[in-house]
């Protein structure tokens, strides 16, 4: 442990995953909102879904895929 806290390529791999690691939170944060606007809309709209809610869907699952692709690098590292 003394060895690697003084390597830096180990230091900066830390560092970077701190940085990857608080990027997995704002996304998941936005994620969040997103399901939550996600939802409110969906309780609320008409039954036909519009261009923007397509939108809205399809950005809310390309965010849950990176999320899920993020967590799998997060394990491996």
């Amino acid at each position: 442990a003394q060895k690697r806290a003084s390597d830096p390529s180990y230091l900066n791999n830390h560092s970077e995953f701190l940085k990857f690691t608080e990027e997995i939170a704002k996304i998941t944060e936005e994620n969040n909102k997103l399901e939550s606007d996600l939802k409110k809309l969906s309780e609320h709209s008409e039954p036909e879904t519009t261009e923007q809610e397509k939108a809205e869907i399809s950005q809310h699952e390309m965010i849950v895929k990176y999320i899920e692709e993020a967590e799998i690098i997060r394990k491996k590292i």
